[in-house]
């Protein structure tokens, strides 16, 4: 497995959420479904799911396989103060242990927030080879100032992306270009 290819299956999964958000955003009607939208995109992607380490773990009694995409991780690896993420997705390795943990990808998730903690989000994700910002809002507008702010900040960084969209506003607000057309061919309706 590539970092390329684990990336690519990422961004794919991001966008299909947020085509499915556009086309249906009550679907969505907090945070961790969302997050469990995406979580199932994301295990059931066919290139993702042919990675699966070995689980390795004194207190686990048996030999067991583990997927490289998890959410809110364990409390034995936040003490390490490591990759606490919305979504976290592992270093693809044949083995794998609490003690060895590696994110390669990390993914906070905002929704229906006013004024989200995206410059945090930002500052967090960019600790890792990848991080993704995604900001979804159906209920109230994505402010200006935070959303200009943010994309300043992410441009800094070659390894951070912020993904939004604002289906509140009038017209839409996005940075998706497969959502961006959706919205125009709506229009044209």
């Amino acid at each position: 497995m590539t970092f390329k290819g684990l990336k690519e299956a990422v961004e794919r999964n991001i966008i299909k959420l947020f085509q499915k958000f556009y086309e249906n955003p009550a679907v969505f009607l907090c945070e961790t479904d969302v997050e469990s939208y995406l979580y199932s995109l994301l295990i059931n992607d066919s290139f993702l799911k042919q990675f699966s380490p070995h689980f390795k773990d004194d207190f686990l009694k048996k030999d067991s396989r583990t997927v490289l995409i998890h959410t809110e991780i364990p409390l034995e690896i936040r003490r390490r103060k490591i990759g606490i993420y919305d979504i976290s997705i592992w270093k693809p390795k044949k083995v794998v242990k609490w003690d060895e943990w590696e994110t390669t990808i990390g993914i906070e998730i905002k929704f229906n927030r006013a004024y989200p903690r995206i410059i945090e989000d930002v500052h967090k994700v960019k600790q890792d080879q990848r991080g993704y910002v995604l900001w979804l809002n159906w209920d109230r507008p994505i402010g200006k100032k935070t959303l200009k702010k943010a994309e300043d900040l992410v441009k800094r960084y070659r390894n951070v992306r912020l993904f939004y969209l604002d289906v509140f506003s009038d017209p839409i607000k996005t940075n998706v270009r497969q959502v961006k057309k959706l919205v125009k061919n709506s229009n044209k309706l």
